[in-house]
């Protein structure tokens, strides 16, 4: 049967029955001994079968784990306790009009009525953290344990830490209540901040934390900027994590064990910009390549600085043991290109190349400092020919007036050549000898054209 047929058989199915779905979207009816929801004393499979005709005000409990979750199919206009003391529960967490949930582990999307009014104590916890935050009143605020289900505290009024456009607030998402969403907000600490950091869509937010610490999860929906503050979880293990949909700039800040991540959800990759900030080695290697123009990371005591690049930067420059080449507007450059006579060629990332290179089709030479060879190269001991062009020869070449063959990989040849169906000889320095040779101690002859006849 489909979902609809479930939601109409399950509140008819016996106590000991349930719609169990065994493919995708399917359901089949099954009769179980695993009872864990309980209304007015008697145990049932499932929670739609359990609250079908209950009053308004009844307790729904749940006495033992189960991934069954909770349906609203019979309480969406109801009013209802739920109790499920120390017991987990996995699934869909639908909940009633109107709910206070008074215990439990509640592992699963959680959705709610848009007019409903719900409350729920400190010995609930829940994998949805943003219907946590729903239910927190001024002098609470959310945490999360090690298994990263989310419950909410009480605080005392000293433990307001976080300032938000001159107010004090417990916690980011009360100031993110409070303010109207179309306010440039910046956030301020006067203590390290340890919780989940969500920012939804909407918000302009500028977080300039100053010496405070933060070691936990950034989720970004908003427009972002990070103007100071310290983000290192102090290992990889337990690196601070910043995932987004939007871009995020960076203007300040250390980074230390941080790992950056971009959420493409239908808005393309929106990456981030860096403007400023010192990062580790670690962070450094997510951030690279998101430098924006005009600025540049400089390597100090052990971390990359990025600052503005102060005077324009021409010729060639050193980084990270890679040698560049900026022209004279100080533009970056790439492919060929000629200094002072030489020529070079600067791979897609503007790196100089160095060794062998294939450009266009032929084969390239690079010396150690760069420069495109030409003419005779004594490589790894073996001798290749390269053009006038710098390109790597093979074949038949005449050469200050001899004639060598390079093979197909560009080697010289030396010794006996079979080419093109006729026996060649060339000597010790690569020419084809012609006339009487002796070889070995025997006499050859060969034509004009080098083939030996006879």
């Amino acid at each position: 049967m489909d979902r609809d047929a479930r939601d109409i058989l399950e509140r008819f199915e016996k106590p000991d029955q349930w719609c169990r779905e065994y493919e995708d979207g399917q359901y089949v009816l099954e009769t179980t001994t695993k009872l864990p929801y309980k209304v007015n004393g008697q145990l049932y499979a499932s929670s739609a079968r359990a609250t079908y005709g209950v009053e308004d005000g009844s307790t729904l409990y749940i006495v033992e784990d189960t991934d069954r979750g909770i349906s609203r199919i019979n309480t969406w206009n109801l009013s209802m306790d739920i109790d499920a003391g120390d017991c987990t529960v996995k699934g869909e967490i639908e909940l009633p009009k109107n709910c206070n949930i008074i215990s439990g582990s509640f592992d699963g999307a959680t959705s709610v009525s848009d007019v409903g009014v719900y409350t729920i104590t400190e010995k609930c916890r829940f994998t949805s953290r943003g219907f946590v935050v729903s239910c927190c009143s001024e002098n609470e605020i959310v945490v999360h344990d090690s298994d990263w289900y989310y419950r909410k505290v009480s605080v005392d009024d000293s433990k307001k830490n976080v300032i938000a456009n001159g107010k004090t607030y417990v916690d980011i998402d009360h100031a993110l209540k409070d303010i109207n969403q179309n306010e440039n907000i910046v956030f301020n600490l006067t203590d390290d901040y340890p919780e989940v950091i969500s920012l939804s869509y909407g918000y302009h937010v500028k977080l300039d934390f100053g010496k405070y610490s933060f070691k936990s999860y950034l989720e970004n929906f908003a427009d972002l900027e990070i103007a100071s503050g310290r983000f290192d979880g102090g290992d990889e293990e337990n690196a601070v994590y910043i995932g987004t949909t939007q871009q995020i700039t960076i203007s300040g800040g250390y980074f230390g064990y941080v790992d950056f991540d971009e959420w493409s959800w239908g808005n393309g990759n929106p990456g981030y910009t860096v403007k400023g900030g010192t990062f580790s080695p670690y962070a450094y290697e997510y951030i690279k390549d998101d430098i924006a123009d005009g600025y540049q990371a400089v390597y100090k005591n052990g971390n990359y600085v990025v600052q503005k690049q102060q005077t324009k930067v021409t010729g060639w420059q050193a980084s990270d043991g890679k040698w560049y080449y900026y022209d004279a507007d100080g533009v970056k450059t790439t492919g060929w290109q000629k200094v002072d006579g030489t020529w070079y060629y600067m791979d897609k990332e503007g790196v100089m190349t160095t060794g062998w290179q294939a450009i266009g089709g032929a084969w390239y030479y690079m010396n150690g400092s760069g420069a495109m060879t030409t003419g005779w190269q004594a490589i790894g001991g073996t001798w290749y020919y390269m053009n006038e062009s710098g390109a790597m020869t093979t074949g038949w070449q005449i050469i200050g007036g001899a004639w060598y063959y390079m093979n197909g990989s560009g080697a010289m040849t030396t010794g006996w050549q079979i080419i093109g169906g006729a026996w060649y000889y060339m000597n010790g320095s690569g020419v084809m000898v012609t006339g009487w040779q002796v070889i070995d101690g025997r006499w050859y002859r060969f034509n004009a054209s080098g083939v030996w006849i006879g």
